[in-house]
This record gives structure tokens, sequence and C-alpha cells, in this order.
């Protein structure tokens, strides 16, 4: 998602300085810390920031804790990202509803269904129905739901859960470091990331339900905490756990674009923070005009609204 990510983080920029109502950064460049079990494993990571020509930093081994005092971490190969950040979500959101509130129409969307042999649509929303010439799916996981109907299959791989747990120091700040996304087991075997939120606290992701982690690592997850944050105590203060399905089990945070005739559906998971270039991409999308971020996207894609095309192999 290289160029997907560059041109969403342009526009995340974009959105601060237009909107009357932020008062912030959208995107908080507090860099981003790519921790891995081995030097090869950074090749496409880093192969994916010299397509977007951003800047990064390879650190040797023992040089995290010297970089940032407070981490008590030491991978044994780890990518610095001073581009990489945090989405302020919750103040994006906002904004993005008061500026937008005449634009939209909110409906709970049951289904679609062909409307006839032509190339119209009927978007199901209750006891109503509205016919369009094109759509654009864009439902996280609940897009291939929508569109199976139309005979568009977009194939799942399996279930994911995952857990994200918050806590709060028990006196002073938090302390001043980067998003961590934790592939070494440095922190712990199953700890996937750890950030510091917009809130004061610290967020950090799990890949299982909190009932899955009861009898191990939910138990003593302070004390790992402690244990690479030294410095103050920790409390633990929230969860939040949600039951998914990815695309493709290599790759978590893939995203396919498809198109049968005038229905397009993008599927996938955690595409937050490429909002903007999605939202972007699919105004460009019924405009009919060439979009080179999501068209670098893997899926099928078929100007027929009867059948589904070819298989397009941008991986």
């Amino acid at each position: 998602h290289a160029r997907l990510a560059a041109r969403a983080s342009l526009l995340w920029d974009e959105m601060t300085n237009r909107l009357s109502q932020v008062d912030r950064p959208l995107l908080a460049r507090i860099g981003a810390l790519h921790t891995m079990p081995c030097r090869d494993a950074l090749a496409q990571l880093e192969g994916s920031l010299q397509e977007t020509e951003h800047d990064y930093e390879v650190l040797p081994p023992g040089s995290v804790a010297g970089r940032w005092p407070e981490l008590a971490i030491d991978p044994p190969a780890a990518l610095f990202d001073p581009h990489g950040g945090r989405i302020e979500a919750a103040a994006a959101i906002r904004a993005l509803r008061d500026d937008l509130e005449e634009q939209i129409a909110l409906a709970r969307v049951d289904g679609l269904r062909g409307e006839g042999p032509g190339p119209d649509v009927q978007v199901l929303a209750g006891p109503t129905s509205v016919t369009v010439r094109s759509v654009i799916v864009c439902a996280g996981i609940e897009t291939p739901r929508l569109v199976a109907p139309l005979g568009m299959r977009i194939a799942m791989d399996r279930p994911l859960a995952a857990t994200r747990l918050t806590f709060r120091p028990a006196a002073g700040e938090t302390p001043d470091i980067p998003c961590i996304h934790e592939r070494s087991g440095a922190l712990a075997e199953n700890i996937s990331y750890l950030f510091p939120g917009e809130w004061g606290g610290l967020s950090l992701g799990l890949p299982s339900l909190p009932e899955m982690l009861t009898e191990s690592l939910l138990p003593r997850i302070g004390s790992v905490l402690g244990a690479a944050l030294p410095g103050p105590a920790w409390v633990r203060e929230a969860e939040v756990a949600a039951r998914l399905e990815v695309l493709d089990d290599s790759d978590h945070d893939r995203i396919e674009l498809h198109r049968q005739g005038p229905v397009w559906a993008i599927a996938g998971w955690n595409m937050f923070k490429h909002a903007p270039a999605i939202g972007e991409g699919m105004a460009a999308l019924l405009a009919g005009e060439p979009v080179a971020a999501l068209d670098a996207l893997p899926g099928e894609r078929s100007d027929d609204p009867t059948r589904s095309g070819a298989r397009r192999t941008a991986e």
C-alpha cells in the first residue's frame, strides 16, 4: 500500500489546513518504529519506503534504547520512519462530520440488487430503496456480503481476533516515544503494536480476544509493559475487542479493489489510515478518471455488469 499510504499522508495534512474545526495536525508525525526478528525481515518494508521516496533509518542492534531512553527493548532489527505517526481519529471524524453534514445521507444499507437487464443497481435500505447508475461499496469486512448478490465473489481467508488495551501512567506523563509496530518479540510474543494516544495514555494491540488471553498474557500484561517502559507505573484503563476477517492470512492489511460493471468494491480492514486517499480515489472512479493509488491494488475488474473479470495481479 505504499502509494496509498504516501498519498493519504499528504491528504491528512491538507485536511488539517482546510478544515476550520481542526486545531492540531490530524496526522501526528511522531514517527513509526518497526521492529523485526532479523535484518532480512526489513526488506519488504524498505522496498515500500523506497518506492515512495521516503527517507528512513535502519537502526543497528542495541541502538533503540539509546535513541529512546524510556524504551527498555532491544529488537534484533529495527527501522525508523520519521514520516509515520498517529491519526487523530476522533478529531478527524468530528471535523468531517461538521464539514459534510449537509452533503451526507445516512441510512443502514441492507444489500444491493441488479436492476433488470440494464446497468442500474438498486440499493436496499430498510423499507426503501434507491436506484443508481453506479455505486462504490467500501464497508470494511461487510463489503463481500453486500456485493455477493450481484455475483461478485471476494474471498476471505479466515476470521481474526484483535484486542486493544489502553493504559495511563499512575503519575506523571506518558513517555515521548514513537508508534511501535512490533514483530520481533522484544516486547512479548503476542503484542503487535504500542503507541502513545492523543488522550495522554498508551494503546497496546494483541491479535487475540481477551478470553483467549486470560490464562496467558493478559494477567501479566501490566508487568510486560512495565518492563518495556520502566519509568512510570501503568494502570490498565479499558479494552476494545473485535472479531474480524482478513483477505489474506499472510498480509492482514491487504486491500483489494474489484469492479463488476457499475459496482466498485473496496475490500479489507484497517483502512482508516488510508481514508483520505481512498475517498479521493472513489470520487475519481465515479468520474471515470484513472487512480494510480487504487489501480495498483489487486482484485478483479470488469466493465461487464453480468460477470466478474480477469484477475488483476498487481501484488
